[in-house]
């Protein structure tokens, strides 16, 4: 756990890998830029000192940076309600008027695993939180993104609920889909890529690689979800 300076709200941290961190990165500003519940994030520097028994360290490294949120306080993962009362949950979930905004964001963000311990419930809010598997999760370190920026992966929080969606539902979600991407696509994510400090922590090309990750994915984010609903096939940009 750090502390903000500026506010003292404490923000917690994990170490990643470079991949894990740009990602949180990226995603946690678009996200919020979209006006999505994704704590604040902050990009730190950990000294060796302070946390001598990670196991991330390579051998040489006395610091390095790290991705960390500011804390959601008193908050429960959806995987502990589920412990207690699944069906709740699932209503809860599956009600929440953010659900069908998170789906889309997930797909354009190629975000792999929205699971419940990623979703916290705190005071009647539900945040989203841990965007480490997004730009392809794995994939993104076996392959150069622009090898798979067309590619469709698990949408997780959809996939899950999309059985119990009518006609309807599934038609909203993709009206709800074109519109976002609509505003998404004004977004300019070389400032996004400035905004999270990627090139604290990476190279230009790669920095360059995720925004040309993202801008394709624009256009292909409203077939992929009605390719994922089942709804007759638009066309996907080249």
């Amino acid at each position: 756990m750090s502390i903000d300076a500026f506010t003292d709200i404490p923000a917690y941290f994990r170490m990643g890998s470079p991949r894990t961190i740009v990602s949180e990165l990226i995603c946690s500003v678009l996200g919020r830029a979209l006006g999505l519940p994704i704590p604040r994030p902050y990009l730190i520097e950990v000294n060796r000192a302070i946390l001598q028994d990670s196991v991330c360290w390579d051998k040489p490294e006395q610091q390095r940076y790290t991705f960390a949120c500011a804390e959601v306080s008193e908050s429960t993962s959806f995987s502990q309600i589920l412990s207690h009362d699944s069906d709740y949950a699932r209503q809860l979930l599956r009600k929440w008027d953010r659900y069908a905004e998170t789906v889309i964001f997930d797909e354009w963000v190629a975000n792999l695993d929205r699971n419940h311990s990623n979703i916290l419930f705190s005071a009647n809010i539900i945040w989203l939180i841990d965007h480490a598997d997004a730009l392809g999760g794995v994939l993104g370190d076996i392959h150069d993104l622009a090898e798979i920026q067309s590619d469709s992966f698990t949408n997780v929080l959809l996939d899950r609920h999309v059985l119990d969606f009518s006609l309807k539902d599934k038609s909203d979600l993709v009206d709800l889909a074109s519109e976002i991407m609509t505003y998404a696509a004004a977004i300019d994510l070389d400032s996004a890529i400035t905004c999270a400090s990627l090139e604290s922590i990476t190279s230009l090309a790669v920095a360059k690689d995720v925004a040309a990750f993202l801008s394709s994915r624009l256009a292909n984010t409203v077939p992929f979800l009605c390719s994922r609903v089942g709804l007759p096939q638009m066309e996907f940009g080249e």
